[in-house]
């Protein structure tokens, strides 16, 4: 088939106008409308994978394969080609780990847990708020239970639940007060920290304060102190640790007790012993 009726197949059996596949490939739509007439018979193969990608962005349908076929190409290494561009593309996301603020807004990407990996997608299929209020597609809720699909063999599978349009708004229900139960769960939680971290804070501050005048009357109540802190810590029993608080505080090195007091692990305090050295 040639590149132009292969890519206005392709365009059109996913629904898509000549600007928003420009969009998706970052071309202008005058570049496609001169693929699809024939004056250009053989782009490159940069243009050709990002017009694959948008089309097939996991490479299950190789895409790319067919367009460099129709275009002239040899295709003995579009496989490796295309895997090599996904790879590139999720390298670039890891390292910025972050998108542009408008690809986040509309959630046309599934991240993979594990290794941060990314899929570009037509639609926020993620999104459970767009899956629920979409009219464009069936939902499914796992499968009927008792009922079962028989091929021509006698094969036996599963027969899908779909949700009728009554399913879909209780469900649409449903998540739209899940959704205020974890939004104000969120917010619980966020001012709850704020007020963990100005309490932490004002503890620090105050015990800053009373060991530049001296107030701190033992090693037991300057522990104590430590722990309403950050009880988390290995230097609790540590010797040099509290050397190193008398030091600085009967030098009333206010910047240096700070430090000190922020210190919980022993490599943190074995790198400050190095260098007062």
């Amino acid at each position: 088939m040639l590149l132009k009726d292969l890519l206005k197949e392709l365009r059109e059996s996913r629904g898509l106008n000549k600007q928003e596949l420009a969009n998706k490939v970052d071309i202008s739509r005058s570049y496609i409308s001169t693929i699809e007439s024939g004056k250009v018979e053989k782009p490159t193969k940069k243009t050709l994978i990002k017009i694959a990608y948008a089309f097939d962005p996991e490479g299950e349908e190789n895409i790319y394969t067919q367009l460099l076929e129709s275009a002239g190409y040899d295709n003995n290494e579009a496989k490796e080609e295309f895997k090599k561009y996904i790879t590139e593309l999720n390298r670039s996301f890891k390292e910025s780990n972050k998108f542009d603020a408008s690809v986040i807004s509309e959630m046309r990407y599934r991240v993979n847990k594990k290794d941060n990996s990314v899929v570009f997608l037509d639609k926020p299929y993620m999104n459970l708020m767009w899956l629920v209020e979409q009219e464009d597609f069936n939902i499914y809720l796992g499968y009927e239970e008792d009922e079962v699909l028989i091929d021509d063999d006698g094969n036996t599978y599963g027969k899908p639940l779909k949700l009728d349009e009554e399913d879909q708004r209780s469900l649409m229900s449903l998540v739209a007060n899940f959704q205020s139960s974890v939004i104000s769960t969120k917010q619980m939680l966020k001012t709850k920290r704020e007020m963990d971290e100005l309490i932490n804070d004002s503890a620090e501050y105050d015990l800053i304060f009373d060991l530049l005048n001296k107030n701190i009357n033992s090693t037991f109540d300057f522990v104590n102190r430590l722990a309403n802190i950050d009880k988390n810590r290995e230097i609790f029993d540590v010797t040099e640790y509290h050397e190193e608080i008398k030091k600085a505080v009967e030098k009333q090195d206010a910047i240096k007790i700070q430090r000190l007091v922020r210190i919980t692990s022993i490599n943190e305090l074995k790198n400050y012993l190095s260098e007062q050295k």
